[in-house]
Formats: structure tokens, C-alpha cells, sequence
């Protein structure tokens, strides 16, 4: 008998631990989501004033899209074999070379910074 009160008695202890984690762990879930909500509404008010920075320096650098990606036409064309984001000047690699492609034109390793990578 003294064998089933102590199974009895460790059997309710262990009850005993297992509801005391789950309200530790519901606890820890309830923080966590609290501190995801947190972040989230942290990441949305710094995004909104990396935005606002970026968009001042767009317009006090004269930024334009084609600086930043890339010209559309000029990538997407088959002919255009360099391009330049910077200055967005594209060149086919025959005929008159453009700025920056003018002083490089012979030596293929500067060149190859340049290279358009045509999809497939």
C-alpha cells in the first residue's frame, strides 16, 4: 500500500509541474507576441523615416530610377552588351564608346564590371 500512495503521490507532483509550465510557457508565448507586436510597430515607424531620408537625398542628388536599376530600355535591349548604372549609359560594345566605356575599350577585365547578363 505504501507503493501506491508514493506513485499517487509523485503522479501529483508531476501534474503539479506540468500545469505550473504550461502557465509558465503561456506566460513566455504571451511576452513574445507582445514583443513581436513591439517590433513590428518599431520596424514600421523607422522604415517610414528611412523613407523620408531617402526620398530628401533622391532630390538633393538629383537621383533618378535609371541611377538606382538601371535603365529598362537600356538592359532589356539586345544590343546593349555594357551598361553604366551610374550614368546609365549603355554601349554594344561596337562603334563609338560612351563615357565610361570610352577609356576602358581595350582592356577586357574593366570591362567586364559592365557586362549586361541577358536572361535567359
Amino acid at each position: 500500500m505504501a507503493t501506491a500512495k508514493k506513485k499517487t503521490a509523485t503522479k501529483k507532483v508531476k501534474t503539479e509541474e506540468k500545469s505550473h509550465l504550461s502557465t509558465e510557457a503561456a506566460a513566455a508565448k504571451k511576452r513574445l507576441e507582445e514583443a513581436q507586436a513591439d517590433y513590428a510597430k518599431i520596424l514600421a515607424d523607422e522604415r517610414s523615416d528611412v523613407i523620408k531620408d531617402i526620398k530628401a537625398k533622391v532630390k538633393a542628388y538629383g537621383i533618378e530610377a535609371k541611377h538606382l536599376f538601371g535603365s529598362a530600355s537600356s538592359t532589356d535591349s539586345s544590343d546593349h552588351k555594357y551598361f553604366d548604372p551610374k550614368t546609365g549609359n549603355s554601349w554594344s560594345g561596337k562603334g563609338r564608346a560612351k563615357e565610361p566605356f570610352q577609356a576602358i575599350r581595350h582592356d577586357e577585365k574593366a570591362l567586364a564590371k559592365y557586362l549586361v547578363e541577358k536572361k535567359a
